[in-house]
């Protein structure tokens, strides 16, 4: 799957901090398109990348119904994992 620019992205909401992560709700904007989605931003501590990527991968081979779906990874600027935005909660 290609993921999109981080450019692409745009925060519009901070939903929710917890202990390892904020989650904000954006957009994602392909050409004339405005994609929802949740952008998790993972406070990932030096060395403990694996918890992260573990995550991602999780999500990238999952396929269900009820779980969202992933849209992008990103390491740089900061760890985050988007998904598909979910109005009323998973």
């Amino acid at each position: 799957k290609d993921f999109p620019s981080f450019r692409e992205i745009v925060i519009e909401k901070h939903i929710v901090d917890s202990g390892q992560a904020s989650v904000y709700k954006g957009v994602y904007l392909p050409t004339t398109l405005r994609v929802p989605v949740a952008v998790k931003v993972m406070y990932i501590a030096k060395g403990s990348e694996g918890a992260f990527f573990a995550e991602a991968d999780s999500l990238r081979t999952l396929k269900h119904k009820n779980v969202l779906s992933l849209e992008a990874v990103f390491t740089e600027p900061q760890f985050c994992i988007v998904t598909r935005w979910c109005e009323q909660g998973p």
